[in-house]
């Protein structure tokens, strides 16, 4: 009787469905009109049409809506009254679901109205073996309820324990939804996970450490821990804080007993206890006080060769160093589990060791990464190897010139032979072998030398000639030499093969790189010869033709704005090569929704309106005089910088490239004006935009302070309200101390210097306060 009668004759279906279907195609035509005269009809003169067709509008949507709530009930009955048959419930959950995924608050509100909790919890227990419904279930509890909806699923029955009243199985799924809502939600989490996640995350902590629940529900929790806490440190923060970190080990030496059937379970603990320690010192010493270190060590002498084995070994690296790596390798040596684990962890970690008892290992890792890739068929894939040498000679080659170990020498010529093999029998490792070269090259001066010496550069040239049809292994090549031969090298090739789009993309990523002091794992060129400053317009120049041969190739154009960008700041208003210019304006018209020519158009922008070198090449830490920055200023606002800066703002919103915000709205400031960015941060919920506006401000106002003087008052008052308006947001709190500290600094009005003191002391305030809510729940 909920879902209607059932249909007896095939006539009556027929008819009743070509009913529905035109009253469905009708709805929305009906309410929309019903919608526009009850808009329309205040604005008209006739007072009695004004009051009678205003109040039949009125009454038809009131009528719509009730009937739309009433559907409401329907459905939700349905679900209420499982015994009235799965298929029922099925259906009427796949209604809801669709209904409650658009994201309507006054639809969910109807849901939760009618009882749609207490609804799907009855649910869960009549059918929880039903894996689809069980998981349809979940997910139409989140779309009507969100995270406080899941909270209220685990907050139990009478007996106050989490989850008490639902089935394993139902804990389970309730624990993998989390998991994939948090893969989801990665970005949007660490920044500023929302109120309810921390309520979540103490379910869950409950869950894992519960003796009293199954492995597969352990499992589960564990695993959507893992992904809560893996980039937020306020999450983390709090998982420590509930003493999560003892609760893990004992977890996992519980998992280890199990045997097989445990080893999900391992797994997922030792992967959260990895990421947890990503970065991290204290966490890394609190699982070490907690007995983390031994547990890691039984469990990677198990024997079994199973996947958690492997991965306890890379955390036992990520907690003890490579110390404990070598030890686990030379206990185990025929264990592929254990030495894969090992291997990837020195991939991890040996490049960028720096305590002395550390790198006094690398020559004995080396030796045995060198004896695992001469075996063959051996346990460890050769990419793998591979990987772990070129980590290793890059943290040993600093403290070690050639020569001088000869374990470090054999391993660098292991790398050579592979990399400059006429045919490389592994192309991806031999890829890898030469981007390890150029990479030690680059941090070691003694060895990029000795490269030098022993002709090294020219066989890296002549396998990027040969190619083998692998651009990875071009541009490695290419970068190493490079690295060797600096920037004369890298504009020779340059101006050679400027139609050739792979040297023309791999030259100008060595420019870039060579010139770049800001990179995030990017190849730190700057040790290579670069050229003069006085070069520098030519440079321009050449990379504006590169850009104009391949006007249609998006890796050029990136890479051709990027080097713009870098080269400008070194280059007089007057040297300025108007083609430079007009390529990156190109650019960014052809590939608008490119982030990464976009970013690299809108720094290269600010450079030009930033501190310029003198007619002579020299660097300048001032900006152009104001008669050369109107100029400059017109001319981009002309060619439409400015809208191309807005649309960035606009089409990147969503997407969170803090980089790309930055230089986008700084650059709007630098055109038009301080009051226009604070427009757009007004506008902009909060979020990434004015995290990143706020630091653009700054940015602009330290550079021009004489512009941003004539705004500080309206920029103080505007970043108050938003930082009162999201307290939670250490990121936004933190960039607006340092724009509020420049307010002060540059303004003559002791009221707005009062007002700066005011506000800096309320941020502090409110981060004390956020570190405690976190902290003490």
């Amino acid at each position: 009787r909920v879902m209607g009668r059932t249909h007896e004759a095939a006539g009556p279906t027929v008819t009743l469905t070509c009913d529905l279907a035109t009253k469905a195609a009708l709805g929305p035509v009906a309410s929309g009109v019903l919608t526009q005269v009850a808009l329309l009809a205040p604005h008209v003169d006739d007072a009695r049409l004004r009051a009678a067709a205003g109040q039949a509008a009125i009454e038809g949507l009131t009528v719509c809506e009730q009937q739309a709530q009433r559907c409401i009930h329907v459905l939700v009955s349905a679900i209420r009254s499982p015994e009235a048959g799965f298929k029922l419930c099925h259906d009427a959950l796949w209604i809801l679901n669709l209904l409650g995924r658009k994201g309507e608050k006054l639809v969910n509100q109807w849901m939760l109205e009618a009882g749609g909790l207490a609804a799907a919890r009855g649910l869960l227990t009549v059918y929880p073996t039903d894996e689809d419904l069980v998981r349809s279930t979940i997910w139409l509890v989140y779309n009507i309820d969100g995270l406080q909806g899941l909270n209220i699923l685990l907050d139990g029955d009478s007996s106050g324990a989490t989850g008490g009243g639902l089935p394993e199985a139902v804990l389970e799924a309730i624990g993998w939804v989390i998991y994939e809502l948090a893969k989801e939600k990665a970005q949007e989490w660490a920044r500023q996970p929302p109120p309810e996640a921390a309520d979540l995350l103490r379910h869950l902590v409950l869950l894992m450490g519960s003796k009293c629940q199954a492995c597969r529900v352990r499992w589960a929790s564990c695993a959507a821990l893992d992904a809560m806490v893996k980039h937020g440190r306020q999450l983390a923060q709090l998982f420590f804080n509930l003493g999560g970190a003892a609760l893990l080990v004992d977890v996992l030496g519980f998992a280890t007993g199990l045997g097989d059937s445990g080893e999900p379970l391992c797994r997922a603990c030792v992967y959260t206890m990895t990421n947890l320690v990503d970065g991290r010192e204290e966490g890394a010493q609190a699982f070490r006080q907690a007995g983390a270190v031994e547990a890691l060590a039984r469990l990677s002498v198990r024997g079994k060769g199973s996947l958690d084995e492997q991965a306890a070994v890379w955390a036992l690296g990520q907690l003890s160093g490579l110390g404990a790596v070598l030890e686990a390798m030379v206990r185990a040596p025929s264990s592929g589990a254990v030495l894969c684990g090992g291997v990837e962890a020195i991939s991890e970690l040996a490049w960028r060791v720096t305590e002395p008892n550390e790198v006094a290992r690398l020559p004995e890792l080396l030796g045995v990464l060198v004896t695992l890739l001469d075996r063959a068929d051996g346990p460890v894939p050769v990419l793998n190897c591979t990987l772990a040498v070129g980590s290793a000679i890059c943290g040993l080659a600093p403290h070690a010139e050639p020569g001088r170990l000869p374990e470090l020498d054999k391993a660098v010529i292991v790398l050579l032979e592979m990399a400059w093999a006429q045919h490389p029998e592994d192309m991806v490792s031999a890829e890898h072998a030469a981007e390890a070269l150029g990479r030690m090259a680059a941090v070691a001066p003694a060895w990029r030398e000795g490269l030098k010496g022993c002709g090294a550069a020219s066989k890296l040239a002549a396998q990027m000639e040969r190619g083998h049809g692998s651009t990875a292994l071009l541009r490695n090549c290419f970068l190493a030499t490079a690295t060797l031969l600096g920037m004369p090298f890298v504009l020779h090739e340059l101006r050679v093969h400027l139609q050739s789009a792979i040297i023309v993309d791999a030259a100008l990523r060595a420019i870039a790189e060579i010139m770049d002091d800001d990179l995030d794992g990017g190849y730190a060129l700057q040790a290579a010869e670069q050229c003069s400053e006085a070069d520098a317009p030519r440079v321009l120049t050449l990379v504006a033709e590169a850009m104009q041969a391949h006007r249609a190739d998006l890796e050029v154009q990136t890479q051709g704005c990027r080097c713009v960008g870098l080269f400008v700041p070194s280059v007089a208003p007057s040297a300025t090569p108007p083609e430079a210019i007009a390529a990156v304006l190109a650019a960014a018209r052809r590939f608008p929704q490119c982030p990464g020519i976009i970013q690299g158009a809108c720094s290269a922008f600010r450079a030009l309106l930033g501190p310029r070198g003198s007619t002579g090449g020299l660097p300048a830490t001032l900006p152009p005089p104001p008669e050369e920055q109107e100029a400059i200023q017109s001319l981009l606002c002309r060619e439409g910088a400015d809208t191309i800066s807005e649309r960035a703002v606009a089409d990147f919103a969503l997407k969170g490239d803090a980089h790309l915000l930055k230089d986008a709205l700084a650059l709007l400031a630098a055109l038009t004006g301080i009051s226009a960015v604070l427009a757009v941060l007004r506008a902009s919920p909060s979020g990434q935009v004015r995290v990143s506006g706020v630091k653009a401000l700054f940015e602009f106002g330290r550079y021009q302070p004489s512009v941003f003087r004539r705004a500080a008052e309206e920029t103080a008052e505007a970043v108050s309200a938003m930082v009162e308006y999201s307290p939670e947001d250490d990121d936004l709190r933190q960039n607006a101390e340092l724009l509020m500290g420049l307010c002060g600094a540059v303004s003559d009005c002791a009221s707005l210097r009062t007002t700066v003191e005011d506000s800096n002391r309320t941020a502090m305030q409110v981060g004390a306060m956020s570190t405690l809510a976190v902290g003490g729940g």
